[in-house]
């Protein structure tokens, strides 16, 4: 699969080709940026094995390309970079392909190639990819629109193909997301993933065969007022690094958000569920865990700004014994160009936080103030910091200037 997905992104980019020497009456932008870095480092004395530099010539060199412009009626962007270094320190691999990417869009179609990131919802994806997706966007809104990805979650290419001791689990990813204006208030999507692990490393690799449905939608009903919500199911199997299957769960998730944002005021209300044993691979949730948060931004005047929250949330919903809940009030106060000064910027925080179960019971109390300013050439930042640390009976006080 590996070498199925590399060829196909390597003839996307042959293609490049005709777009880079298109003619001179379309719109083409072509850049080349190199940055070289020499570093001479004479490293001695009896720390010098546990020093962070390399002793002697050691250099790093980054290459990007980047071009863009408009062939007709296509639009297209490249960009591929790279990096070579003789310092272990900076880069395991003498040679590294930092960037790689093509865009080509028509009207409204887009496909996407090399490093991508698609956003469904933060349940199913939200994360980088390398591999290529689609997306058809509909500006008319008479038909929904949607997109389908595929690809692999590697942090970098060389994991690809492998070497420089970088390899690591293979996990191919492919999947799709439609969504629809029912409303010109009213939006809703629909997201389906798939995650597949494949080629441990190690012994102690879990491997995971996850599939995330998400619903999300997003509700505006008043000039000001949004309601965000969005509810996922996840389906897993894991197996160990064999391929022997240790285990099967299924699990949910739940998030509402509303937003109202009228100056000068700022309002925001999120709740959040997750099941123990819900599991993404690809978006983002902390299983087994309960929130609320509530924030309130007022703006007094253009120069002062207050903020109020608070935070509760209990983790351990499948084991009382084991639960803690935690309590965490907050404000703030920053005012601007404080005396007439044009670059002053001072800030007044307190937080306050509560941990209760477990054995566990805790408060800690934290204060700051903060100015920012800057005279001619210099800027300067004081900050003064008072903690107060309690748990249980036994007690820290700490003083931080």
């Amino acid at each position: 699969m590996k070498q199925v997905l590399i060829g196909f992104l390597c003839t996307l980019f042959l293609l490049y080709g005709h777009f880079a020497f298109a003619k001179e009456k379309n719109k083409n932008e072509f850049r080349l940026v190199n940055d070289l870095q020499i570093n001479i480092n004479d490293v001695s004395g009896p720390g010098r094995a546990t020093s962070s530099l390399t002793n002697g010539v050691t250099y790093i060199e980054n290459l990007n390309i980047y071009t863009k412009g408009t062939q007709e009626k296509y639009d297209y962007m490249f960009n591929i970079g790279g990096r070579t270094t003789n310092d272990i320190r900076q880069d395991s691999a003498k040679f590294a392909l930092t960037t790689l990417k093509g865009h080509f869009s028509y009207q409204s179609h887009q496909l996407k190639a090399g490093d991508i990131f698609e956003s469904y919802s933060q349940y199913s994806l939200d994360s980088a990819l390398k591999g290529s997706s689609y997306r058809y966007y509909n500006e008319s809104d008479d038909l929904p629109n949607f997109s389908i990805v595929y690809g692999l979650a590697y942090p970098r290419w060389e994991n690809v193909w492998g070497g420089y001791g970088l390899n690591t689990i293979q996990r191919q990813v492919f999947g799709g997301n439609i969504s629809h204006d029912i409303s010109p208030v009213l939006t809703a999507g629909l997201s389906i993933l798939r995650s597949e692990d494949s080629e441990s490393v190690s012994s102690s690799d879990s491997l995971y065969d996850n599939i995330v449905y998400a619903l999300d939608l997003d509700y505006k009903p008043i000039p000001g007022l949004t309601v965000k919500a969005e509810s996922a199911y996840s389906d897993t199997r894991e197996n160990d690094w064999r391929g022997t299957r240790t285990g099967s769960y299924t699990g949910n998730a739940q998030k509402l958000e509303i937003i109202g944002d009228g100056h000068p005021s700022r309002v925001s209300l999120k709740y959040e569920r997750i099941s123990p044993k819900f599991k993404t691979l690809m978006g983002s949730a902390i299983s087994n865990q309960e929130r609320f948060k509530s924030s309130w931004r007022y703006k007094y005047t253009k120069t002062i700004t207050t903020q109020l929250s608070f935070l509760w949330m209990r983790n351990h919903l499948d084991d009382s014994s084991q639960r803690i809940h935690t309590w965490q009030p907050m404000a703030n106060i920053s005012i601007r160009k404080l005396f007439n000064r044009k670059y002053a910027n001072t800030t007044l925080s307190y937080k306050t936080e509560i941990k209760e179960g477990n054995s566990v019971s805790t408060l800690n109390q934290y204060a700051a103030l903060t100015h920012r300013d800057r005279y001619g050439i210099i800027d300067n930042s004081t900050s003064l910091g008072i903690n107060s640390l309690k748990t249980d009976k036994a007690t820290r006080d700490q003083l931080d200037l």
